[in-house]
Parts: C-alpha cells; structure tokens; sequence
C-alpha cells in the first residue's frame, strides 16, 4: 500500500518506473544510472539504505558506481562518526564486490554547526 502511495506522486514524472519495493519500503533506483552517491554517517539509517541499494545494483547485475560521501562533522557530540563511516564502507566493499566504489570525505568544522 505504501508503494503504491508513492508511486502515484511519481506516476506524472519519468522517474515514475524506477521504485523498487524492499519489504513495503520504496526505493528509487535506475538500473539505467552509471554513478549514484549515497550519504554515509556511520548510523544505521545511511548504512542501511547504502546496503539495500548495493543489493538492487547486485541482484540487476548493474555497472553502478557508488560514491560514498561522509560528512565528518558533529566533532562534539559524535566524534565518532568518521570511524563507523568507514567500518560501514569497509563491509559494503567486502559483501559487493561486484560493484565499483569509491569514497569521499568532506569535514565541516564545528564552527558551522555551533555558530
């Protein structure tokens, strides 16, 4: 029902064929799409959504490269980030290995988030 729902806010767009349904969750994926990026924290959020996109490239045999983007940021409150952005690229380069990758980091300094 859920995938339904969406697809009627795509069913005037061309992007209205590309929803796949991952358990009543939609995801837009292109088979069609050469490069995606995906926003990594390290939470399970990001690395959740980075796995069930890595599945559809796999499972459609698709030439995707994946750029993970990490933010390093939140240095006060979550400096830990950084570290399990990178233990979340290291088991999604281990699992898909059929699947080109690449990684990039972006820090923003505390003094964009605290002002």
């Amino acid at each position: 029902m859920i995938l339904e729902n969406v697809k009627q806010l795509y069913q005037h767009t061309p992007y209205q064929n590309i929803l796949h349904d991952v358990d009543g969750v939609a995801i837009p994926f292109d088979p069609q799409w050469r490069n995606i990026a995906i926003s990594v924290s390290g939470g399970a959020d990001s690395a959740l959504l980075a796995y069930l996109l890595c599945e559809l490239i796999q499972k459609n045999k698709c030439d995707t490269t994946v750029h993970i983007v990490s933010h390093i940021r939140c240095w006060k409150t979550r400096p830990w980030q950084k570290y399990n952005s990178l233990d979340v690229y290291t088991v999604l380069i281990a699992k898909f290995k059929n699947i080109r990758f690449v990684r990039h980091e972006n820090f923003l300094p505390p003094d964009f988030e605290w002002g």
